[in-house]
């Protein structure tokens, strides 16, 4: 991808945008996104003929990156409309330089909503989900040092016919009672 023109001429930034207000959007277009990205105003962009409103080479580089944005979105990597955090992580997943001025702003949103640094992995999401459902269905108990939840869910599986070993269960439940802070489950009387 040709990197980007230097934007932080007003000459070629046209109307500066207010990454204060975009990050507060609950969505983004593709669009919308590459703009910002590129230290752009979107509103201010004629996303079908970029070269109309800025230099050949920004023109260049906003097709490029939207159509990076656009792919990603076809593949599913980034909904049609995306949260400006899943853009933020999507750019650092695939080492996209975006506008500073805009990370900074993006950067300060995930702290005021203490927003994670980085989405959870799926692994870490499967992990949670089971240990909440042997905690709540099974009577799992992660204090205990005996507990029989585990061949309960490994029962379970197999009369759907999905196979997981006792041991493979107990691996995850061991694993969330060493990653997370358990709380033992409340019985009503508070």
């Amino acid at each position: 991808m040709t990197e980007p023109t230097d934007v932080s001429k007003p000459s070629l930034r046209g109307v500066i945008p207010n990454y204060t207000h975009w990050c507060k959007c609950a969505v983004w277009s593709p669009e919308d996104a590459v703009g910002l990205a590129l230290g752009l105003e979107p509103r201010a962009l004629n996303s079908s003929h970029p070269e109309h409103c800025m230099p050949p080479d920004l023109a260049t580089s906003y097709r490029e990156l939207l159509e990076l944005v656009c792919r990603a979105v076809h593949c599913g990597d980034l909904k049609s409309q995306f949260r400006p955090v899943e853009f933020f992580h999507w750019t650092r997943k695939l080492e996209i330089t975006i506008d500073a001025d805009l990370t900074s702003a993006i950067e300060k949103v995930i702290r005021i909503l203490g927003a994670p640094d980085k989405p959870q992995s799926p692994r870490t999401t499967d992990v949670k989900i089971i240990c909440a459902m042997a905690v709540t269905m099974y009577g799992y108990d992660p204090w205990s040092p005996r507990n029989a939840a585990a061949g309960a869910i490994a029962e379970d599986c197999a009369r759907l016919n999905l196979k997981v070993s006792r041991d493979t269960i107990l691996d995850r439940l061991n694993e969330a009672k060493e990653r997370f802070d358990l709380r033992r489950p409340s019985n009503g009387d508070d």
